[in-house]
């Protein structure tokens, strides 16, 4: 699926994988880091807590509001115990950060190493 993601005044669409059901207690863990990025969606003003035991790669968190608006993003190192995402967040990207993201990724945090 292709959603288009507001950051700033600025709009990209990418592709990922949504994840539904039970998949979302496990997210990246035990993927490759050649795996497609995840979209979670969530009830709206929840407050997200995600972790990345067995995740070995580094990946991008980004949290969105519900109309796909960046409210906040994180590097994540593999094996990291809890990261909190903030209050209101409608849903959460999960993106490797190799180079195939590299588009994407610089579009959040610009084109810093990652």
């Amino acid at each position: 699926m292709i959603k288009e993601v507001s950051y700033g005044k600025r709009k990209k669409n990418i592709s990922v994988e949504h994840v539904k059901g039970w998949k979302k207690y496990f997210g990246l863990m035990f993927r490759s880091s050649e795996t497609q990025p995840l979209y979670f969606s969530f009830s709206s003003g929840k407050k997200i807590v995600i972790h990345s035991w067995f995740v070995f790669f580094s990946f991008l968190a980004v949290w969105l509001d519900s109309k796909d608006s960046v409210i906040r993003w994180e590097i994540v190192k593999p094996f990291t115990a809890s990261l909190y995402g903030p209050q209101g967040c409608a849903a959460l990207l999960e993106i490797p950060c190799i180079s195939e993201k590299a588009a994407f990724n610089n579009f959040i945090v610009g084109k810093r190493k990652i």
